[in-house]
């Protein structure tokens, strides 16, 4: 639906993108202003305060996630702005209306702005019985204190439903759809698995291996001086027990998508490190001069991640080449790198490209020409996608290729090992660190391949190698109803592989397959669908060595003709009826070159085959059109379709199509005559053909006289 909206219904997709991520950019500036004036009030401190502002201006996931146009930037803000609130109400001796309202209307805001925000709940109610129990409050205030929070919760409920405009079943349904992901969890890849269920460890080593390893530093060393404490002030205490609230949020949840879920916890730890600059805070020098050093360091990691900051790894971790081995998603790989994959192609001379990447912007947007390899997000008609998909995982095709590292892992394809083969292998190069490119070269010579009933991908890799090449190009048709011999594109090997539910019945077209068993036979699986197939190897195209047989076998007719004039019947078929000469070409298109007539039964169909030649494959859906015409030129039967596949043919490929004419019961004896033509069947324009000086649409086959009494 995104695609469509973005870049099928409207020509300015990243113009939108802009707009969106600018609202992002702009919640992102308040946040670092808030943070800045609450570290300020905080620890009466400009140093602090300074501190708290340069390590939330200069993280390398809170940089990455202020560009982008997603909720949890704008979910970080309304929670501190919350928490703010909050904590400007309870450090005040006596009620401060302003800030009590104003503490109600945020926590309903981070609500809003994500369901994750409940964690204010706990958060408030543990905090507010730790205030009771610190401060030694008497039963007066434990009351006063419920009644605030109780009051606190009915105005953000009221602000949570006004901006749902009190729409309860809008509500559900969002809520519903959350809780079923929540238990039934997202597929996500964490150290080489890929799993639904999550893990506890997901959240704490992403933590370990995003986070600049000077920034860990500095947060344990302020975990272990606060914790040193003989009393914890509940001012410093709240930012860290909001931060591990999130924290512990996501290591309880199945839905492991990424750091960006701890991005909320950044801004209460980057406020909680602010006292590292107050000199009461850091007493031993030595610990002052670690901490500064840390910073420093902290500061050119940070420069150095320009402008990767999404594919951010730490040291610790292998740094972003190797980030891609711990997790995937949002932690490395968004589709940011197809202008640096536009660039590489331009620098390398690389005119094509097939690629996959987690995205769902056209390569065409960023000027990349390529293919979309079949991968994510899965088209609707899935199937019909997978029996026309050219691509062959376990040996891939000859080219370039490029596949952002959440495809090569498989987290979001429903055959995860899709891109198995490119993922043990180095690739040639990366563009970012997201997206990896490959050369794959032929190891043989150039193979055409005829697919009936069967996919590619579902060929055994045994019975695959006997193609030898990988250097195939697969074409489509129904062998039920059509031949075709791929040999067209300068292929050296032809094949034909037909599923054994699309064998030809029809005589016309069995004739083309040798009378003996099959060269080879085998079955293969995909999707849990067993296929069953046959593979046939054409030294040279039969449909040649049949028109061939021409002079001896009368069935089989090779000129055809055309009259100027726009209806002929057969009747005055042999006088209207012009030999058109040795060529007939379709819109330069295909070639035309006979027909074979089947036998003539009395009660059956009217069956036989027309001979195409492929010039210049269309890009528009071709089918062909059959009329019977009686001796008036009325259209008594007619037949319409091409059982062959456009995409993939080649120049030089052949094919035949079976045309069937239901007879009517009561059609009576006389003569009656066949004209075929092309026409683009999403126009119906039909195709154009030369004739001398003259063009016609429609080709005169033959005329025969029919008597259904004689046999």
């Amino acid at each position: 639906l995104s695609r469509q909206f973005f870049w099928e219904l409207n020509g300015n997709g990243l113009q939108m993108i802009f707009a969106g991520r600018v609202v992002s950019m702009c919640l992102g500036l308040l946040l670092a202003a808030l943070l800045y004036r609450w570290s300020r009030q905080l620890f009466t401190s400009r140093a602090a305060a300074l501190l708290t502002l340069l390590l939330f201006t200069f993280s390398p996931n809170v940089l990455a996630h202020s560009g982008l146009a997603t909720t949890d930037l704008g979910f970080s803000f309304f929670l501190a702005l919350a928490a703010f609130c909050i904590w400007q109400f309870w450090r005040r001796p006596l009620f401060h209306a302003g800030w009590y309202l104003a503490a109600g209307v945020g926590i309903g805001l981070a609500f809003a702005a994500k369901f994750s925000g409940i964690v204010l709940i706990p958060a408030v109610l543990l905090m507010a019985l730790y205030r009771l129990l610190v401060l030694r409050r008497g039963k007066r205030e434990w009351g006063i204190t419920a009644v605030q929070i109780a009051g606190w919760f009915l105005i953000a409920a009221f602000i949570f439903l006004a901006l749902y405009r009190f729409n309860f079943d809008s509500l559900w349904l969002d809520f519903s759809w959350q809780q079923k992901h929540q238990l039934k969890g997202h597929q996500s890849y964490f150290l080489g698995q890929l799993t639904y269920a999550g893990s506890l460890l997901y959240f704490p080593v992403l933590f370990a291996a995003k986070t600049p390893a000077p920034l860990l530093f500095l947060i344990g060393l302020g975990l272990i001086i606060f914790a040193g404490q003989r009393r914890y002030d509940w001012e410093r205490l709240w930012p860290l027990l909001l931060a591990g609230g999130v924290a512990g949020a996501g290591m309880v949840s199945k839905v492991n998508i990424g750091y960006r879920y701890l991005l909320p916890a950044l801004p209460f730890l980057y406020l909680f490190l602010g006292q590292l600059a107050l000199p009461s805070f850091l007493s031993r020098k030595v610990w002052r001069y670690a901490a500064g050093g840390a910073l420093a360091v902290f500061l050119l990691v940070s420069l150095r991640a320009h402008p990767h900051y999404l594919a951010y790894f730490n040291t610790l971790a292998g740094g972003p080449d190797n980030g891609w081995r711990i997790a995937v998603d949002s932690n490395i790989d968004w589709g940011q790198d197809l202008s640096a994959l536009k660039l590489y192609m331009a620098e390398h001379g690389i005119d094509f490209i097939h690629a996959n990447w987690l995205g769902s912007t056209p390569l065409a947007i960023y000027d990349i020409s390529g293919g979309e390899l079949l991968g994510w997000p899965l088209p609707k008609d899935k199937g019909d996608q997978l029996f026309y998909d050219w691509f062959y995982p376990p040996d891939p095709q000859p080219g370039a290729y490029a596949i952002s590292v959440t495809q090569l892992v498989g987290v979001y394809l429903e055959h995860p090992d899709r891109f198995a083969w490119f993922r043990e292998r180095e690739p040639a190069a990366k563009a970012g660190y997201s997206i990896f490119i490959y050369d794959v070269p032929p190891d043989g010579p150039p193979v055409g391949l005829g697919l009936s009933g069967i996919p590619i991908a579902a060929l055994d890799p045994a019975d695959y190698a006997a193609l030898g090449s990988n250097d195939v190009t697969p074409r489509w048709f129904d062998a039920r109803s059509a031949f075709l011999w791929p040999g067209g594109g300068g292929a050296e090997r032809v094949w034909t592989a037909v599923g054994d539910a699309h064998l030809p019945q029809n005589e016309l077209l069995t004739r083309f397959y040798p009378s003996g068993a099959p060269p080879l036979a085998g079955e293969g699986t995909l999707d849990e669908r067993t296929y069953r197939y046959y593979l046939y190897e054409w030294p040279d195209s039969p449909i040649t060595a049949a028109l061939e047989q021409a002079e001896s076998d009368e069935t089989i007719h090779t000129q055809a003709g055309w009259s100027p004039q726009p209806v002929v019947g057969a009747a005055e078929w042999v006088e209207k009826w012009q030999p058109l000469g040795d060529t007939a070409v379709l819109d330069d298109a295909f070639q035309f070159l006979g027909w074979q007539t089947g036998s003539q039964i009395p009660g059956q169909p009217l069956s036989f085959l027309t001979f195409w030649r492929v010039l210049q494959p269309p890009e528009q859906n071709v089918k062909i059109f059959v009329h019977l015409l009686d001796e008036s030129g009325r259209v008594v039967s007619q037949n319409d379709g091409l059982d062959v596949r456009m995409a993939g043919l080649h120049p030089g490929d052949e094919m035949a199509q079976l045309h069937i004419l239901t007879l009517p019961s009561d059609l009576p004896p006389g003569r009656y005559a066949l004209q075929i033509g092309m026409y683009d069947a999403d126009t119906l324009t039909r195709l154009s053909i030369p004739a001398g000086s003259a063009v016609t649409d429609r080709l005169l086959l033959e005329d025969f006289r029919w008597n259904p009494e004689e046999e």
